[in-house]
């Protein structure tokens, strides 16, 4: 139970639970066959699994160890949960699995966003990369056909939603063909997996590229469309656009303010307020024109012919310029200034053409016009704004002070937020390096208590060995004894009776062989059967015999078994092989034969059950109603003792050799003649003595 519980802690300080499933975004359906195509991009992650342990229903779980939820937009860890230190639910309007899970929960801004032609997601206002094709979480966002939106995929939808629904939880961007985003039209294009070590403060997902485009999921979206100028979501040069993809249903609402004029509508107007006094006001460009300008290049024609946006610049206060001829009315002066590209003729580069009104074109200083409600009587002047206006020129210098000041500003707000981010990563780190400091702690007891396990469990491992070895013993002893023949002297279980050593006797050569000839010609025999017996314990028991006597040898740690089942192979390899080894006295083929060596007093037996076959059969007797046991010299012919060294002699019996025979019975059953039958048995008894 202790080595559990240090299982469970271990698991609990890697602060990973799953999986989880949020509810289905909108226009997908309970089919899971979309995701059969799915082509599978993991991230790895690898995850120590030493133990877990579910509360049941009547416990409470342990959330004292429990990871920040909000930081994970998660709702707080229960001590009714089902498991110990693990964030709840998605907060909602969020998007993440279900839980108890400690992973973060992406903000209900989170989007995808596709650059079409791309292979990076480093969008800025000076890069040449094309505007992005936005994606919401949750919804289903179209191009209308023309390309305009989503250049590589015409007339193609995209949708970003949640993939391995009662799972981890990772999110997926799809490609579909149905304009409602149904699941079957939907193919995959990028796969991402949640981290760990992400809180809602530094939730990010690397770039992928796939096929033509390169795919990047954000948390917060808006951290991009703020970049962008509401007309560059509409996609088509002389829309504006008047919500977001965030604050309505679908897409984004555009309208058409009409071609660029002096004056536009005040609801039509596009205004840019930039810190530093600069407005920028809605005009027109034609296609071709050299742009080197951020927010002009943005708008530029996407084809030869069309009209994108130009800008009227004001310099001055945000709040208190104002376009030549509005019914604005604000009253302070600003100097009107008009800002337009056009194409050289003769150079690959481009030129601003400025112009002031009432002034004349370069770089000189010009004086500023005059409004109608800053004159004095007679159309001139007032004296007290005369003096202000001929002090206010358009200089270099003006320019200069301008760009510094927002420069020193853009430096103060970039300290401001890498202090932010120094501060949070070091927060980081302390955090991991308590976690991974109890891990560790939690994973050295774990170890510590495995490793008793494991010397407990060989210990009984062992003890369950010498058991099973005794048992085994027990039993070879056991039926060795049962084979044996009843007797009168104490029983054993020894290999062989009397301590005798277990051999083999192999054979078949000629009776009067030399000893040395027939030892040789057995042990090559065995050489060439392969038999796996030793040959160098082999001996012949005289000067000249047609055989020889093959000591058993065990082996090392060679029980009884497996010493009995290498003899019985090697006995069985002989006689398999059917070897001849010439001819014998009356011509017929000398065979090889192999056979255990017996006591002399088995022999015996043996040779008094061999006689009586071999006589009753003589007399006509038949194989089937005979039962010959070698080991007692027991016979039975008809279901009757007619011979045996070990069991009773019956009256009517005569000795035979180390036992008797029934001569009178064995006429009786073969129905012959006493006669007959004595006369048959005569020489076989003989050869008894």
């Amino acid at each position: 139970m202790h080595v559990h519980e240090r299982w469970q802690g271990a698991v609990q300080g890697l602060d990973f639970y799953g999986p989880a499933n949020p509810e289905r975004p909108r226009g997908q359906r309970a089919s899971g066959h979309s995701w059969h195509r799915s082509r599978w991009r993991p991230a790895t992650l690898v995850v120590l699994c030493v133990g877990s342990e579910l509360a049941t229903a009547n416990e409470l779980v342990d959330c004292s160890r429990s990871p920040d939820c909000s930081a994970l937009r998660r709702q707080p860890c229960s001590e009714r949960g089902s498991v110990s230190n693990a964030c709840g639910d998605c907060l909602p309007g969020t998007w993440g699995g279900l839980g108890p899970l400690n992973t973060v929960c992406l903000s209900k801004t989170a989007c995808a966003v596709i650059y079409s032609g791309e292979d990076t997601c480093d969008y800025g206002p000076e890069s040449d990369m094309s505007i992005p094709f936005i994606s919401p979480f949750g919804r289903c966002v179209c191009d209308r056909g023309d390309g305009l939106l989503w250049p590589t995929a015409p007339g193609m939808c995209a949708q970003v939603t949640l993939r391995l629904a009662n799972g981890l939880g990772q999110y997926e961007v799809q490609q579909c063909s149905s304009r409602t985003c149904e699941a079957a039209t939907c193919t995959p294009l990028a796969l991402w997996s949640p981290v760990l070590t992400q809180t809602s403060r530094n939730a990010s997902f690397t770039c992928q590229s796939t096929g033509e485009d390169a795919v990047q999921l954000l948390d917060d979206c808006t951290a991009l469309t703020s970049r962008l100028s509401p007309s560059s979501l509409c996609g088509h040069a002389g829309f504006t656009a008047t919500s977001t993809v965030f604050d309505a249903s679908g897409g984004s609402v555009c309208l058409n303010p009409g071609a660029c004029s002096r004056s536009f509508a005040p609801a039509e107007r596009l205004l840019l307020f930039v810190q530093g006094g600069f407005a920028l006001f809605a005009a027109k460009v034609r296609s071709g024109d050299i742009v080197r300008t951020a927010p002009v290049r943005d708008h530029s024609p996407r084809r030869a012919g069309e009209f994108a946006h130009c800008y009227h610049i004001a310099f001055g206060g945000t709040t208190h310029g104002r376009r030549q001829g509005s019914d604005s009315p604000r009253h302070h002066r600003v100097l009107q200034y008009k800002y337009g590209v056009q194409r050289d003729p003769t150079s690959t580069s481009s030129r601003m053409a400025t112009s002031v009104a009432g002034g004349q074109d370069g770089g000189n200083p010009v004086p500023i016009q005059i409004d109608e409600e800053d004159k004095g009587p007679g159309g001139t002047e007032s004296p007290a704004k005369n003096g202000r206006m001929q002090e206010q020129a358009l200089t270099l210098s003006m320019l200069r002070t301008v760009l510094a000041e927002e420069r020193e500003r853009d430096r103060e707000h970039l300290a401001s937020s890498l202090a932010g981010v120094k501060s949070d990563v070091a927060s980081m780190q302390g955090r991991v390096q308590e976690v991974e400091h109890v891990v560790s702690q939690q994973v050295q007891d774990t170890v510590r208590a495995l490793d008793r396990v494991t010397k407990s469990y060989d210990k009984q491992a062992g003890a369950l060995e010498d058991v099973k070895a005794a048992q085994l013993q027990l039993e070879a002893r056991i039926q060795s004894l049962e084979q044996k023949p009843p007797s009168t002297s104490p029983g054993s279980t020894a290999d062989t009776e009397r301590g005798r050593r277990p051999a083999l006797i192999i054979g078949g050569w000629h009776p009067d062989q030399a000893a040395e000839e027939t030892l040789k010609a057995a042990r090559e025999v065995l050489r060439s059967l392969e038999v796996p017996l030793n040959g160098e314990e082999m001996f012949v028991p005289g000067l000249r015999r047609g055989y020889a006597i093959l000591l058993i040898t065990p082996k090392p740690f060679e029980d009884e078994e497996a010493r009995r089942t290498r003899v019985q192979g090697a006995i069985q390899r002989v006689r398999n092989a059917n070897v001849t080894l010439g001819k014998n006295e009356t011509g017929g083929m000398r065979k090889l034969w192999i056979a255990i060596s017996q006591s002399p007093e088995r022999r015996k037996r043996a040779k008094l059950a061999g006689k009586v076959k071999r006589a009753i059969l003589e007399l006509g007797g038949t194989q089937r109603d005979m039962e010959v046991e070698f080991a007692t010299g027991t016979v039975w012919y008809q279901h009757q003792k007619v011979s045996s060294s070990t069991a009773e002699k019956p009256h009517s019996a005569e000795a035979a050799g180390v036992g008797w025979a029934d001569v009178k019975l064995m006429a009786k059953l073969l129905r012959k003649p006493l006669g007959e039958v004595e006369k048959a048995w005569e020489p076989r008894k003989a050869e008894l003595l």
